[in-house]
């Protein structure tokens, strides 16, 4: 049983931290200018529509 937990919180905190580092990369993605946006090919719409996503996709 204690194994079962131990795994299940550490699938967790895998997903926990796996979706904070997805809302910090969106937040920078907002932030960029349309010359840097330019610089790895996503348009400002582009940019916009993924940092609109939830954290969970």
């Amino acid at each position: 049983m204690a194994a079962g937990l131990k795994g299940f919180f550490r699938r967790v905190l895998v997903w926990t931290v796996a979706r904070e580092e997805k809302r910090l990369s969106r937040l920078a993605l907002s932030e960029l200018t349309d010359d840097q946006l330019a610089d790895i090919g996503v348009t400002h719409s582009e940019a916009r529509r993924e940092a609109a996503r939830p954290y969970w996709r």
